[in-house]
């Protein structure tokens, strides 16, 4: 249960900090990620409301799974689908793209990696519920 725990308040920090990132700095975050710059005032808005409010909003989400023990086996699910999600996301965009810094080949490895750690924690959720009956 330690792991499965670790795991999402993990991801609920890194979403956090994300997100609060892209709130206030999101020319500084948006140039280093994407070795581009943001040139309107709507990319500005848009990517502190995509980037930053809707990561910070997850990051909280994600904190609240941890609350309730009950609620746990739903959190490591909403890592798995936000990070097959974001992973395949971009492996189509890089597949379409042809292009990309290395930054993209990094943030997609780290999806599939925290990925496979949720699939991994509810796999042993399972194993740990079945040997309570």
């Amino acid at each position: 249960m330690k792991f499965q725990l670790i795991l999402i308040w993990v991801n609920s920090l890194f979403f956090t900090l994300y997100g609060l990132g892209f709130i206030f700095l999101p020319n500084t975050l948006f140039s280093f990620i994407t070795d581009s710059q943001l040139t309107s005032p709507s990319a500005l808005i848009d990517i502190r409301a995509t980037f930053g409010g809707m990561s910070l909003g997850l990051g909280i989400v994600l904190a609240l799974f941890t609350l309730t023990p009950s609620n746990h086996r739903l959190g490591l699910w909403a890592i798995l689908v936000i990070m097959l999600g974001m992973a395949c996301s971009r492996s189509l965009g890089l597949l379409q793209e042809n292009s990309a810094n290395n930054m993209m080949f990094i943030y997609l490895v780290c999806e599939m990696i925290v990925a496979l750690l949720a699939l991994i924690a509810l796999g042993y959720d399972r194993k740990m519920m079945q040997t309570k009956k």
